[in-house]
């Protein structure tokens, strides 16, 4: 479907626009000028994530699907379980390759902690979520299916409230193997925004986003500030109480997008592709930051696209060349 490709393409544009910020963000003063501009960029694409599982649940939970379990197993899960197990390995590596650099000594516990809390690297914890994710969706999509659309209304509500309170209580990240379950709402309403497909308001879903968006750039301001250590960072999270509905109002959004974002067939691969930027992004990120690319330097407004820009093509790049060469294909 149109309007799926379109929301992973730009959904995995605004990961990497997310993770340039955060480089921003950390090299200046909360606060100040080039604090702001990156807070209001990353406060604007805090619904990438959150739309990637939404994306995923519409795709995987129909019921119509005639895949055995085994069936499904074999296609699905290991189909993003071997990338986990060789990327993890290779940043890893890299984590103890870019400590060496440092002058830095990484304790064998470290790495046995990051594997424990299923983040070898900072963007990794999303693989782990998604394979234990996947893992129990047969079993969710046949009992998702059985449920009247007022229950499942209901279920969905119930569940955000759960993590939206788990969150709060900072109780979301913990070992990589029930973190899925914070995730299971937007995973479930994914397929039932696309299968009950209701009429939106384009201009008033994008207004309310922004109004969203807005928000949690002045949450993310003022707790970072006085929310202490505990609230710190709870605006910008996947779970907190304005990212949550501005992410359904841009997967809304989607929903009436029917032309592509480029020519079809560019368009269709682009999206097949996006698992590999999402695996590569941060290796290119590093690398143009060794080059001197680096979005905290000057002018954020201008460097915070332009490298995320950057990032984008390099890694769809390498992504292709990946998917174009039969042993690496299934790393990505």
């Amino acid at each position: 479907m149109v309007w799926l490709d379109n929301a992973r393409i730009l959904a995995i544009f605004a990961v990497v626009v997310l993770h340039t910020c955060a480089i921003t963000l950390g090299a200046n003063a909360v606060g100040t000028q080039a604090w702001w501009v990156a807070n209001a960029f990353d406060s604007l694409v805090r619904w990438s994530v959150p739309v990637f599982v939404m994306v995923s649940g519409a795709l995987l939970l129909d019921p119509a699907s005639k895949d055995s379990l085994r069936t499904f197993y074999v296609k699905r899960v290991s189909k993003i379980l071997i990338p986990t197990i060789v990327w993890t390995v290779i940043y890893l590596l890299w984590t103890v390759h870019r400590a060496e650099i440092s002058g830095v000594d990484v304790e064998f516990s470290t790495l046995a902690r990051k594997l424990v809390f299923g983040q070898p690297y900072y963007h990794m914890w999303y693989l782990y979520m998604i394979v234990s994710l996947y893992i129990f969706t047969p079993f969710l999509r046949k009992m998702f299916a059985a449920l009247s659309s007022s229950e499942k209304t209901i279920l969905i509500l119930l569940l955000f409230g759960f993590a939206a309170v788990n969150h709060l209580a900072g109780k979301d990240s913990g070992i990589f193997f029930n973190r899925f379950l914070m995730y299971l709402p937007y995973f479930l309403l994914g397929y039932f925004i696309r299968s009950e497909a209701p009429a939106v308001n384009g201009r008033l879903m994008f207004t309310v986003f922004l109004i969203l968006a807005l928000a949690t750039a002045l949450g993310n301001y003022l707790f970072q500030l006085y929310g202490g250590q505990g609230l710190k960072f709870y605006f910008p999270g996947n779970l907190s109480v304005t990212v949550i509905p501005a992410s359904i109002c841009l997967f809304l959004l989607f929903t009436g997008w029917s032309k592509p974002l480029c020519p079809a067939q560019s368009n269709r691969t682009i999206s097949t592709l996006t698992f590999g930027v999402y695996l590569v992004h941060p290796l290119v990120i590093d690398g143009l930051l060794h080059l001197g690319f680096n979005p905290a330097s000057v002018y954020p407004l201008v460097t915070i696209p332009l490298v995320a820009a950057m990032a984008f093509s390099v890694s769809l790049g390498i992504s292709w060349v990946f998917s174009r060469i039969p042993l690496l294909r299934r790393t990505i």
